[in-house]
């Protein structure tokens, strides 16, 4: 596989503020989340139904509620089911404060060997119920 070739080398948001949200639905034109890597971090949340992601020629079921940190170079692709998702590409050096801790744990995000990083956040009852 010729890796340099899926290099998704896009401007995302401006210089000051360098992310980018997509909120997919079936009717995105992009839907189906073609191969590709690229520089920034993404962080990926499935909203609604599953989505089938190919890491680094790795395949992971991702249900509703789950969310994917995935780290700068990681080659990756998409077939959603009956699924909205959305994705936020950004720059990990704008949480970068020379001056705070805050730049410490980037820094050691950035240099971390991982292919990903999954969260799930549960819904929380409300208090009258």
């Amino acid at each position: 596989m010729h890796y340099h070739h899926y290099h998704e080398n896009w401007k995302r948001g401006t210089f000051d503020f360098p992310l980018k949200l997509y909120h997919i639905t079936s009717t995105h034109p992009r839907y189906v989340m073609v191969l590709h890597w690229h520089i920034e971090f993404e962080l990926i949340r499935v909203l609604k139904g599953d989505f089938i992601m190919n890491l680094n020629e790795e395949e992971i079921h991702v249900t509703e509620g789950t969310s994917l940190l995935l780290l700068p170079g990681t080659l990756h692709s998409g077939t959603p089911i009956d699924c909205t998702y959305e994705c936020i590409v950004f720059d990990m050096d704008i949480l970068i404060n020379k001056n705070d801790s805050t730049g410490k744990l980037v820094q050691t995000l950035k240099t971390m060997n991982l292919l990903l990083i999954t969260f799930s956040l549960k819904k929380t009852p409300k208090c009258n119920e």
